[in-house]
């Protein structure tokens, strides 16, 4: 504080020397933090602002001690079943007689994670639609925590890659919408938290990203499409086949958007006479040879989504 007194300046003293204290805490730490019915957690003890040398520890499960783990920084502890709690308490004694306590208690849950790829594939493909960089998902998480509650009931803070969607977390948002990233595989996480806001569960899954592709498949005007494609070499044993190029994982309206359907052969393009673009005449005009057929789909929109399939056509 400065003061002027006739004309003179007086200044309140400075004082040297003070410290900076940091707050004692205790915790245990869980590992895994969100198990699972019948799990084995590993309970470890946190007290690194205490000297705990020569310190006696006493752990308890459920109020029992465990008595095996006598003077152990950390135990091993199996969960109950679904939605049971299990309290773990570790109680420490220095050796100047203070005592410390620290309490955890572990909430048995499970979050399922259910995706769901919006990329094509054919109607008889047997196989679910899987993600492609560029394309839409869905992701649904369903979580059970033996209570009876219903999914709106909990609040989600959804993540792709660390990037959290939609600002944070928001009640009742259990289904997240996103266009795939750039990536070989992306992980989608989300947590899980009650009408306190506290998180009670948390789930990530991998999920691995698939590269479009052309599959090729003879069309008869008698027998109808083949559900055996033309591998990489097809015989020709009439004078035409009608062949339908499938694209497989790509998003599922790339074909009401601004796209590319390109067909060539032995590099060169072709002016396709067909209404749809994606099946093509190919007639033996005489001889005998080998001729490369390839089908290019492109969204002109989207770079990341578009494939190039090819076969070798012999006759």
């Amino acid at each position: 504080i400065l003061a002027l007194v006739w004309g003179i300046f007086f200044a309140t003293p400075l004082v040297v020397g003070a410290q900076l204290s940091l707050p004692q805490t205790a915790e245990i730490s869980i590992s895994p933090r969100y198990p699972e019915a019948g799990e084995t957690v590993r309970a470890e003890l946190s007290a690194y602002t205490y000297d705990t040398t020569g310190a006696s520890v006493i752990w308890s499960v459920d109020g029992v001690e465990v008595t095996e783990a006598r003077d152990q920084r950390a135990i091993n502890v199996t969960v109950g079943e679904l939605g049971s709690t299990t309290a773990i308490e570790v109680m420490v004694t220095l050796r100047n007689g203070q005592v410390i306590v620290a309490r955890q208690e572990v909430l048995v849950g499970q979050v399922d994670i259910i995706i769901d790829a919006d990329t094509l594939v054919p109607e008889f493909y047997k196989g679910r639609p899987l993600p492609s960089n560029g394309s839409n998902v869905q992701v649904v998480a369903i979580p059970n925590f033996g209570d009876g509650k219903n999914v709106g009931d909990y609040s989600y803070s959804w993540r792709v890659n660390n990037k959290t969607l939609y600002g944070g977390s928001t009640k009742g948002r259990y289904i997240a919408r996103f266009t795939v990233p750039m990536g070989k595989n992306i992980v989608v996480g989300v947590d899980v938290s009650d009408s306190t806001g506290v998180v009670i569960s948390s789930k990530n899954v991998a999920i691995p990203i698939q590269k479009p592709e052309v599959i090729f498949y003879p069309d008869n005007p008698l027998r109808g499409l083949s559900f055996t494609s033309t591998g990489a070499l097809y015989r020709l044993l009439g004078e035409e086949v009608t062949v339908r190029a499938e694209p497989y994982y790509m998003d599922a309206d790339i074909l009401d958007k601004e796209v590319l359907l390109e067909w060539s052969i032995d590099g060169s393009r072709i002016d396709n006479p067909n209404l749809d673009q994606q099946t093509i005449v190919l007639q033996n005009g005489g001889g005998s040879g080998i001729f490369n057929i390839e089908f290019h789909i492109r969204n002109l929109q989207e770079l990341l989504q578009g494939t190039r399939g090819q076969f070798r056509m012999q006759f």
